[in-house]
Order: structure tokens, then C-alpha cells, then sequence
């Protein structure tokens, strides 16, 4: 018996090739049932990120406030101004408290986030020795929160101890 010619086979085998339409919509119908479970997810890890960000921001800010006081043997602090009705940011400052003051860094802090516990005066101010001004009180902290208008907001707190330390605290529980 004979086999058929050649070129019989090559046209079969290129007529069962490659996917059919329903195979291709079962698909694209899987990755968009996927897509809508994690796209909430992704935005919750972005929000966090975003807020766990700004709240390192302010922390490294104060510890170099703390090393400029004890380098240049002269007072530092850090000045947090919240935003006020019409503008679109908080104000972060480093200043040396040398005669006459003299402001050494600023950056600025989107309104998505807010200040709902700040130190008296708004300043934590670190000496020569690199302990917190004013001696007293144990603890001074500063609680960010954000983003501000979600439903799911998360607090950080950065806490400035009398003797000098400045821890950064994530919440127990991320929402």
C-alpha cells in the first residue's frame, strides 16, 4: 500500500495548527476574572508603600537632624508645618538653632497624607549631645496617616525618645 504524497500531509497538519477562537476567549476570560481579584490588592500594597515612603522620609529626616546637632555641636530641629486650606503640601525643615537660625533642609509631604499627632510646636529638637530638647518627657511622637479619603487608611508613628533614639512603627495590622 502506498503511502500518500508529501504534500497531502504537510496540508493536514497546517489545518490542525494553532488555537481556535473559544480556546483564545477562555483565556483572555481567565486573565480579566484574575485581574479584577488582584487589581484592590495592588492597590493596597501601593497605598501602604506610598505611606510607609513619606513616613521614612520624616524619620530619616530626624535622624539627621539628630547626627547634624551632635556634628556640629550645635542644636537642630525639625519643623513640620501641615498644610493649611489652599495649599498642596506639608512642610518638613531642618534648621541649625546657631545665631541667627539658619534652615538647612525642607521637603515637602503630599496632603494625601496627614499629621494627626504632632510633638508641642510642631518641633522635635535634638542637642549637642544628641538628646531630645525639651529633657521631661519620655517620649514625643508624630503620627502620620494616609492616604487621606480612602476607605482603608493606615497610621505610622515615629516616636522621639528623651534620650535621643527615633523609632519608626508600622501599624500591627495593615489595612
Amino acid at each position: 500500500m502506498a503511502l500518500p504524497p508529501p504534500v497531502l500531509q504537510e496540508k493536514t497538519f497546517r489545518r490542525h495548527s494553532g488555537f481556535s477562537l473559544l480556546e483564545v476567549l477562555i483565556v483572555i476570560a481567565i486573565i480579566a476574572a484574575v485581574s479584577l481579584v488582584a487589581a484592590p490588592w495592588f492597590a493596597r500594597i501601593s497605598q501602604r508603600s506610598k505611606l510607609r515612603s513619606a513616613a521614612r522620609e520624616v524619620h530619616a529626616t530626624l535622624l539627621a537632624a539628630r547626627m547634624t546637632a551632635v556634628r556640629s555641636g550645635i542644636p537642630a530641629s525639625v519643623r513640620i508645618t501641615p498644610a493649611v486650606s489652599g495649599t498642596s503640601h506639608h512642610s518638613v525643615e531642618t534648621w541649625l538653632e546657631a545665631t541667627p537660625a539658619r534652615r538647612l533642609k525642607e521637603f515637602r509631604l503630599p496632603t494625601q497624607f496627614q499629621f494627626v499627632t504632632l510633638p508641642p510646636g510642631n518641633d522635635v529638637v535634638f542637642t549637642a549631645d544628641g538628646r531630645r530638647n525639651p529633657p521631661g518627657t519620655a517620649r514625643e511622637d508624630i503620627v502620620i496617616e494616609g492616604l487621606v479619603g480612602s476607605a482603608l487608611s493606615n497610621r505610622i508613628t515615629l516616636e522621639a525618645y528623651e534620650n535621643g533614639r527615633v523609632a519608626f512603627v508600622p501599624p500591627t495590622e495593615w489595612r
